[in-house]
């Protein structure tokens, strides 16, 4: 059986500053591209305004939420066994891939199109209000709802 030490922690906690540390050394030193890493038992918020392109990779048995406003295309590749919830204002086309056995929440005020790439063994609900189509490929054994307010 584990038994977990105080050491341990400590370990991880130092190995948590020096990620953080790469990051911010990254993000300072390239401020074109921004990249987010995230490993995480806990709910995660990011909250992001940018003119530049964001790369997400993150792998968290919680529900995420994600608040971006952003000038350029965004790439999330998302792994969660719980609901995702993505809500974005942005002048560009947006790509997400997506993994998730429970159902996908997607709401989204955008001036071109979006493409949305989903396998879900659950529902999958799709809201749109926007000026341009919008295309969802689902491979789904549930029925897809989607609607767009144009």
């Amino acid at each position: 059986m584990y038994v977990h030490k105080p050491n341990d922690m400590d370990k991880h906690e130092h190995f948590i500053e020096y990620l953080v540390y790469i990051v911010v050394r990254d993000i300072a030193g390239n401020p074109i591209t921004v990249f987010c890493l995230a490993a995480s038992p806990m709910p995660e918020l990011h909250l992001t305004t940018s003119p530049l392109s964001e790369l997400y990779l993150e792998t968290s048995p919680m529900p995420e939420l994600h608040l971006t406003a952003s000038l350029m295309p965004e790439l999330r590749l998302v792994t969660s066994p719980m609901s995702e919830l993505c809500c974005s204002d942005s002048l560009m086309p947006e790509l997400r891939l997506t993994t998730n056995p429970i159902s996908k929440l997607c709401c989204s005020t955008s001036l071109l199109p979006e493409l949305y790439l989903t396998v879900s063994p659950m529902l999958e609900l799709c809201c749109s209000d926007s000026p341009m189509p919008k295309l969802c490929l689902v491979a789904n054994p549930v029925p897809v709802f989607v609607t767009r307010l144009v």
